[in-house]
């Protein structure tokens, strides 16, 4: 009885809270900015939006050159007026040109759309197409009076009135931004090694880093697996951009304070374990090994990484282009 009776109490409290927001909502109505109660009405009751695509825009997006375009914040962000991107705008199908100016004055209902046509259409993810949302999405921001026809039709007229040089230096510009934009996306991804894994049986699993034979098992935890193993003390190694302060490590044994249960770590190209957490309590731990932690499947820091890890520069734009293009051999950076 007292269960139901506390089911009773709960239910009839959360229908008063909702008919409080509702009734908050509707008396900012007239506001211009949404009210807090008006962002909670959003999560509770999320507007739908029909999204429907004709059968002569389908067609002209699946004959579109879908050509990688990263996204890029000078353009997007900062020049939505300028014909730097209308320039994006005017690379694509005049179907789609047309949709974006009947579209609502709604930025849910562009991302929506955007949702829907890029699940229909995926190869156009990552293309001018996908800059365009971007830029549509960030001129809405705050702005629902604005009336989209006159916003494109408008700018679309004043990049057409531009000279052919004109038109070419922005389109250089365009080209040099997603250069970099690309260069920078790979540096920032690619170049880790594996860790050399010798067997594996069930969740146990052997393997090495820098010549050293580790044991381990596989955890599921925060979302991931990771692997859990124990390593030599001597191992180990504090990053760059986290020095030890001795004052603080003072502080810490006069606390009584101990060694960690679990050290998380990256695992330098030099296979060093380079500590992300329990810095100076590693210090204070008397332990000869120290229980890690990495990432399953294992891999070492990439060159980006390992490069914060022990302080050294990172390569200059110029170099960064060169690797992507493939005229510099980025390992030859660690020498």
């Amino acid at each position: 009885m007292s269960i139901f009776l506390d089911l009773l109490i709960s239910s009839a409290m959360i229908i008063r809270y909702l008919t409080l927001i509702l009734f908050f909502s509707a008396f900012d109505a007239r506001s211009a900015c949404p009210t807090f109660f008006e962002r909670i009405r959003s999560i509770f009751f999320a507007p739908k939006h029909e999204v429907i695509f004709s059968e002569n825009l389908l067609k002209d997006l699946k004959r579109f050159e879908a050509v990688e375009s990263p996204k890029v914040k000078s353009v997007l962000f900062q020049n939505t007026n300028s014909p730097k991107f209308f320039f994006l705008v005017s690379k694509l199908p005049r179907s789609m040109i047309k949709e974006f100016m009947s579209m609502k004055n709604d930025r849910a209902y562009v991302v929506e759309y955007r949702n829907k046509l890029f699940k229909e259409l995926p190869h156009l993810r990552n293309t001018h197409l996908d800059n365009v949302f971007e830029g549509v999405k960030f001129v809405l921001l705050g702005n629902k009076n604005i009336n989209l026809k006159e916003f494109f039709e408008n700018g679309l007229a004043k990049y057409e009135k531009l000279s052919s040089r004109e038109k070419l230096e922005i389109k250089s510009y365009h080209e040099e931004n997603v250069l970099i934009s690309k260069a920078f996306d790979n540096w920032h991804k690619n170049y880790h090694k594996n860790i050399k894994v010798l067997s594996r049986e069930g969740r146990s699993i052997k393997f090495t880093i820098n010549g050293r034979l580790l044991e381990g098992k596989i955890v599921n935890k925060r979302g991931g697996e990771f692997v859990i193993f124990h390593a030599p003390k001597e191992m180990f190694s504090h990053p760059f951009w986290n020095p030890l302060n001795h004052k603080y490590i003072a502080e810490i044994i006069a606390r009584g304070v101990k060694g960690k249960d679990l050290y998380p770590v990256s695992v330098g190209l030099n296979g060093r374990l380079y500590l992300l957490d329990g810095n100076h309590r590693s210090t204070i731990d008397a332990r000869s090994k120290l229980p890690a932690e990495i990432p399953f499947p294992m891999e070492t820091a990439n060159l980006r990484e390992h490069f914060d890890l022990i302080g050294r520069s990172q390569p200059t734009t110029s170099e960064l282009i060169k690797i992507y293009k493939g005229e510099l051999d980025p390992w030859s950076l660690l020498k």
